[in-house]
């Protein structure tokens, strides 16, 4: 299924009319993952792109993360499609991959083959009313690709979102989110990370998914993305927090609802 078919006939979104909100909520977010479990994904997010990061300490590693968002159809037609954190880390935990912390989003987006400059779609009130619906979802992917013409899928591409991240914020409040990103052109970050108003369940069209691959070389030793985060002598590779317990990371979801899609049921 393209990404295009995807919005318009699963979540119902109108290409002509981004304030159709169509689908929306848990209905959304388990139709989304529906089509990850049915392999739905672009050949270009399987191929995952290296950067190289640093600590203070001297020590280096290379890190393995997907060049885009999270998208759903194909290489000639797919959507990026945001999506809470708690789906995030459960598509996260089941597929081998992890979530990013605010240094691996600056190291991403410093590393980057492509920047761009992110595109708000909130010029009035009233557009806060439809900012999480599917609408908004399709009608900024196809800002997005506007932005990139012609290019070929499978570069790394940064800025154009607000990155999930896990934080100790998120561990200390586990009912929130922390996303951070966004970025201008001077490569300023609209949305600062430590978390804010919104819950685990809150998602709008900004929101992008960035996987990361949990196999870690760390001065030429492979080491798991978990690992490097517990580790006090390696967590400043990845973190700029010290280490952070990803655990229960966006497991305890605000409304009960959302259960159904959180990956460990002992903390839902």
């Amino acid at each position: 299924m393209t990404g295009s078919r995807f919005m318009e006939q699963v979540l119902g979104a109108d290409p002509n009319n981004p304030r159709n909100r169509g689908l929306t909520g848990v209905q959304r977010e388990q139709a989304i993952l529906a089509q990850v479990e049915a392999g739905n994904i672009p050949d270009f997010l399987r191929q995952p792109k290296t950067i190289t990061v640093h600590d203070r300490n001297g020590n280096t590693a290379q890190i393995q993360v997907l060049p885009d968002y999270f998208a759903i159809g194909t290489n000639e037609d797919y959507v990026r499609v945001p999506m809470t954190p708690l789906l995030a880390k459960t598509i996260a935990e089941r597929y081998g991959f992890a979530l990013p912390t605010k240094k691996v989003v600056d190291d991403i987006y410093q590393q980057a083959d492509v920047r761009l400059a992110a595109q708000g779609m909130v010029n009035r009130r009233e557009d806060t009313n439809y900012m999480d619906g599917s609408g908004f979802y399709y009608r900024h992917n196809q800002m997005i690709q506007r932005q990139l013409g012609r290019r070929t899928p499978g570069e790394l591409v940064a800025g154009e979102k607000k990155d999930i991240i896990i934080s100790n914020f998120c561990n200390a409040n586990p009912g929130k989110l922390d996303f951070y990103g966004f970025f201008r052109a001077d490569g300023s970050a609209i949305q600062g990370a430590g978390g804010g108003p919104h819950d685990n369940c809150y998602v709008d069209y900004s929101h992008g998914a960035r996987f990361i691959c949990q196999d870690m070389v760390v001065n030429g030793q492979h080491m798991t993305y978990d690992q490097v985060l517990s580790d006090p002598r390696y967590a400043g590779l990845i973190s700029n927090e010290g280490c952070v317990d990803t655990t229960g990371i966006y497991k305890r979801p605000v409304q009960a609802q959302y259960r159904s899609i959180v990956s460990d049921r002992r903390y839902a």
